[in-house]
């Protein structure tokens, strides 16, 4: 679930909003900075890791002075159910693609997402061709096929995995 805060908690003072974006995009600097400098030092790797809390703080000041603040919770996905659906994924070509394949496809993604989404807006196969008819094993040439999936969560937002 995706909640947005329809209103600030005060109203948005656009000098705070400057101020706020010059400061986080200075930390930006300063953590990618730190990251690259001191990237195999173990030692530095609690303040790497303490610079990118204070990031992730500041984006969350942010976002509540502009009033754009956003809470994500995400989904979860059973894992065996997860594993069925890859199954189906990566064990067809277009021409082995049956009708009873593709309704059992929906079904899965129909479970997977049962009562976390508010509905399922699209769903794709995804297949490489040309890498498919490069491979003489016929249990090698779906292995590079994709689902896209594009769902509602909540009224005002939409994702895809």
């Amino acid at each position: 679930d995706l909640i947005m805060d329809v209103l600030p908690d005060w109203p948005v003072d656009q000098d705070l909003v400057n101020v706020a974006t010059t400061s986080l995009q200075a930390h930006e600097r300063f953590s990618a900075l730190m990251r690259t400098r001191l990237q195999n030092n173990f030692a530095a790797k609690n303040a790497i890791e303490e610079g990118n809390n204070i990031l992730d703080s500041l984006r969350h000041l942010k976002s509540r002075i502009e009033g754009t603040s956003f809470i994500f919770r995400p989904i979860s996905l059973d894992h065996e159910q997860l594993i069925l659906l890859k199954h189906l994924v990566i064990a067809h070509t277009p021409a082995s693609l049956q009708d009873v394949t593709k309704t059992k496809i929906v079904e899965n993604i129909t479970l997977l997402l049962e009562s976390q989404v508010k509905r399922v807006l699209y769903a794709c196969l995804l297949t490489c061709l040309w890498f498919a008819y490069t491979q003489p094993e016929v249990s090698a040439q779906a292995k590079n096929n994709l689902l896209f999936v594009v769902y509602v969560a909540q009224d005002e937002q939409f994702f895809s995995l």
